[in-house]
Protein backbone atom coordinates (compact mmCIF):
# COMPACT_ATOMS: atom_id res chain seq x y z
CA UNK A 1 0.00 0.00 0.00
CA UNK A 2 0.94 3.68 -0.86
CA UNK A 3 1.53 6.27 1.20
CA UNK A 4 1.54 8.99 -1.64
CA UNK A 5 -0.67 11.64 -1.34
CA UNK A 6 -1.35 14.42 -4.02
CA UNK A 7 -1.40 17.32 -1.27
CA UNK A 8 1.37 18.11 1.79
CA UNK A 9 -1.75 20.26 3.07
CA UNK A 10 -5.16 20.49 3.40
CA UNK A 11 -7.49 23.00 5.39
CA UNK A 12 -10.83 22.41 5.69
CA UNK A 13 -13.09 25.85 7.23
CA UNK A 14 -16.50 25.65 8.10
CA UNK A 15 -18.80 26.34 11.52
CA UNK A 16 -19.07 22.52 12.03
CA UNK A 17 -21.92 22.67 14.01
CA UNK A 18 -23.77 20.29 15.06
CA UNK A 19 -20.43 17.81 13.89
CA UNK A 20 -22.66 15.48 11.03
CA UNK A 21 -21.49 12.88 8.82
CA UNK A 22 -21.47 15.08 6.29
CA UNK A 23 -18.43 16.73 7.84
CA UNK A 24 -17.08 13.45 9.04
CA UNK A 25 -17.03 12.88 5.12
CA UNK A 26 -15.51 15.55 3.89
CA UNK A 27 -12.63 15.42 6.47
CA UNK A 28 -12.15 11.84 5.92
CA UNK A 29 -11.70 12.87 1.78
CA UNK A 30 -9.54 15.83 2.85
CA UNK A 31 -7.18 13.12 4.96
CA UNK A 32 -7.19 10.34 2.03
CA UNK A 33 -5.78 13.16 -0.33
CA UNK A 34 -3.44 15.31 1.89
CA UNK A 35 -0.35 14.65 4.07
CA UNK A 36 -1.46 16.90 6.91
CA UNK A 37 -4.88 18.17 7.73
CA UNK A 38 -6.19 21.47 9.37
CA UNK A 39 -9.42 21.98 10.11
CA UNK A 40 -10.64 25.54 10.54
CA UNK A 41 -13.75 26.41 12.76
CA UNK A 42 -15.35 29.52 12.33
CA UNK A 43 -17.88 31.54 12.10
CA UNK A 44 -20.82 32.88 9.93
CA UNK A 45 -19.60 36.69 10.77
CA UNK A 46 -15.48 35.77 9.12
CA UNK A 47 -15.08 35.71 5.64
CA UNK A 48 -12.32 33.37 3.79
CA UNK A 49 -8.51 34.71 2.68
CA UNK A 50 -8.50 36.52 -0.64
CA UNK A 51 -5.10 35.54 -1.43
CA UNK A 52 -5.28 31.97 -2.22
CA UNK A 53 -2.34 31.99 -4.64
CA UNK A 54 -0.91 28.67 -5.35
CA UNK A 55 -3.53 26.71 -3.82
CA UNK A 56 -6.08 24.18 -5.19
CA UNK A 57 -9.45 23.94 -4.59
CA UNK A 58 -11.55 20.90 -4.04
CA UNK A 59 -15.36 20.68 -4.25
CA UNK A 60 -16.79 17.83 -2.98
CA UNK A 61 -20.89 17.60 -4.11
CA UNK A 62 -23.35 17.57 -0.89
CA UNK A 63 -24.72 14.65 -3.22
CA UNK A 64 -22.12 12.62 -2.49
CA UNK A 65 -23.19 12.41 1.39
CA UNK A 66 -27.01 14.61 1.15
CA UNK A 67 -27.07 15.68 4.69
CA UNK A 68 -27.27 19.33 5.35
CA UNK A 69 -26.88 21.26 8.77
CA UNK A 70 -30.44 22.70 8.26
CA UNK A 71 -31.51 19.22 8.09
CA UNK A 72 -29.86 17.81 11.02
CA UNK A 73 -31.63 20.92 12.62
CA UNK A 74 -34.64 20.20 11.62
CA UNK A 75 -34.75 17.03 13.29
CA UNK A 76 -33.73 18.22 15.83
CA UNK A 77 -36.87 20.54 15.96
CA UNK A 78 -39.71 17.85 14.34
CA UNK A 79 -37.95 15.87 17.52
CA UNK A 80 -37.13 12.94 15.82
CA UNK A 81 -34.26 11.34 17.53
CA UNK A 82 -33.74 8.33 15.36
CA UNK A 83 -33.22 10.29 12.01
CA UNK A 84 -31.03 12.84 13.63
CA UNK A 85 -28.75 9.83 14.53
CA UNK A 86 -28.61 8.42 11.37
CA UNK A 87 -27.18 11.61 10.13
CA UNK A 88 -24.88 12.41 13.38
CA UNK A 89 -21.71 11.11 14.74
CA UNK A 90 -22.54 8.04 17.39
CA UNK A 91 -19.81 10.37 19.72
CA UNK A 92 -22.38 12.92 19.85
CA UNK A 93 -25.88 10.50 20.51
CA UNK A 94 -25.64 11.04 23.77
CA UNK A 95 -26.30 14.74 23.94
CA UNK A 96 -29.56 14.79 21.51
CA UNK A 97 -31.53 16.47 24.31
CA UNK A 98 -29.24 19.34 25.67
CA UNK A 99 -28.64 20.25 22.19
CA UNK A 100 -32.62 20.09 21.50
CA UNK A 101 -33.19 22.16 24.20
CA UNK A 102 -30.35 24.85 23.21
CA UNK A 103 -32.05 24.73 19.80
CA UNK A 104 -34.91 25.35 20.88
CA UNK A 105 -34.15 28.07 23.35
CA UNK A 106 -33.50 30.20 19.72
CA UNK A 107 -36.35 32.24 19.15
CA UNK A 108 -36.57 31.27 15.07
CA UNK A 109 -36.75 27.88 15.81
CA UNK A 110 -39.39 28.13 18.31
CA UNK A 111 -41.57 30.14 15.87
CA UNK A 112 -40.63 26.94 13.30
CA UNK A 113 -42.25 24.41 16.05
CA UNK A 114 -45.23 26.84 17.04
CA UNK A 115 -46.34 26.62 13.60
CA UNK A 116 -45.59 22.99 12.16
CA UNK A 117 -46.55 21.40 15.47
CA UNK A 118 -50.28 22.22 14.32
CA UNK A 119 -49.84 20.15 11.38
CA UNK A 120 -47.36 17.12 10.70
CA UNK A 121 -44.75 17.33 12.40
CA UNK A 122 -42.29 16.32 9.04
CA UNK A 123 -38.69 17.18 7.85
CA UNK A 124 -40.31 18.63 4.76
CA UNK A 125 -42.84 21.13 6.60
CA UNK A 126 -39.72 22.31 8.69
CA UNK A 127 -37.67 22.61 5.52
CA UNK A 128 -40.33 24.63 3.35
CA UNK A 129 -41.16 27.00 6.39
CA UNK A 130 -37.26 27.53 7.06
CA UNK A 131 -36.57 28.06 3.39
CA UNK A 132 -39.66 30.92 4.15
CA UNK A 133 -38.32 32.35 6.70
CA UNK A 134 -34.61 32.79 5.32
CA UNK A 135 -36.30 34.69 2.37
CA UNK A 136 -38.08 37.08 4.37
CA UNK A 137 -35.20 37.53 6.82
CA UNK A 138 -33.05 38.48 3.78
CA UNK A 139 -35.08 40.42 2.25
CA UNK A 140 -36.13 42.45 5.56
CA UNK A 141 -32.19 42.68 5.84
CA UNK A 142 -32.22 43.96 1.96
CA UNK A 143 -35.37 46.58 2.75
CA UNK A 144 -32.80 48.35 5.52
CA UNK A 145 -29.55 48.92 3.04
CA UNK A 146 -30.02 52.60 1.39
CA UNK A 147 -29.92 52.37 -2.18
CA UNK A 148 -27.38 54.40 -3.73
CA UNK A 149 -28.46 57.03 -6.10
CA UNK A 150 -26.95 57.10 -9.50
CA UNK A 151 -25.93 59.84 -10.95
Amino acid sequence: MSDFKFYDLGVVCGRFGHEQLGHVSLFNNCMSLCKRTLILVGSAQESAPEDLVGTAELIIPRSTIPISATMVRGYLVINDEKHWQECTHPLIHGMYERLRYELMSVPIYQNIYNHIRKGELSLDHFMKLYHELEIQDKNEKLAHIPKSKST
